[in-house]
């Protein structure tokens, strides 16, 4: 078994932007809920002086989804890398 941080070298090594905003659960119970802390279970590993604005926006986007534009919503949100993706 291989195991790896990712984190801004794990993205530059895989060819992934690294202008990007990479978020980190600190802790367990980081469920990406509207209930939770987002300030301490999560840890923002790019762009620290950015804010996590964009990861609330995320959370309130995903709990708010109908489940018909589920797939959608998340095709919109995120950019997948490896088999299926970019």
């Amino acid at each position: 078994m291989l195991l790896e941080p990712v984190n801004e070298s794990f993205l530059e090594r895989n060819g992934i932007n690294t202008l990007g905003n990479l978020y980190k659960a600190r802790r367990d119970g980081a469920c990406a809920n509207i209930h939770d802390d987002i300030d301490s279970l999560w840890s923002k590993m790019t762009n620290e002086s950015s804010g996590m604005k964009d990861l609330q926006q995320l959370i309130e986007g995903i709990e708010s989804c109908p489940p018909e534009d589920f797939e959608a919503f998340m095709d919109s949100s995120f950019t997948m890398y490896g088999p299926g993706g970019s």
